[in-house]
């Protein structure tokens, strides 16, 4: 079975504050986990992981969970990868305004806008690990599937 995950993939540093106001929601930390743990369908609800180095962030959240308008001064790519239905959606920010968004439904491209940043044709996990390497600044041999996530559990709307 594959991935059943959704998150955001940020090329810069946001603080807290920052990403408490993308989300919508404040958090607070709970403990450390692993990638698998961070990736697993059978996530706690209400539940935020983070993977954060000098360069980006990598969060991962429940499916439902949406955004809001993201700062002018990050990149960002927000991204739901659902195996299970089938079902792949991809949005790209920069500088606050929205460039990319592209769903893809039972292997065909349902809502396309803005520049192409995707070929429906690869494979958007790959694509979206691709860019956390990027982002993130991964030197070789480094990965997210040995890193260590920090998992925070939603306080209620900010």
């Amino acid at each position: 079975m594959g991935y059943n995950i959704a998150g955001l993939v940020i090329k810069g540093t946001p603080t807290q504050e920052t990403l408490e106001a993308i989300l919508g929601d404040k958090y607070v930390f709970e403990k450390e986990i692993d990638f698998e743990e961070a990736s697993s369908s059978q996530r706690p609800k209400e539940r935020l992981d983070i993977l954060q180095t000098g360069s980006g962030v990598f969060l991962l959240f429940d499916l439902l969970d949406g955004i809001h308008p993201p700062p002018a001064d990050l990149e960002i790519i927000h991204f739901i990868i659902s195996d299970v239905s089938d079902t792949y959606y991809l949005d790209k920010y920069v500088q606050g305004e929205l460039v990319s968004h592209m769903v893809i439904s039972e292997g065909e491209v349902v809502e396309e806008s803005g520049e192409a940043i995707f070929d429906p044709e690869e494979d958007l996990e790959d694509f979206i690990f691709d860019k956390v390497a990027q982002y993130l600044e991964l030197s070789e041999g480094e990965n997210i599937w040995d890193a260590t996530f920090k998992r925070n559990r939603y306080l209620g709307e900010s």
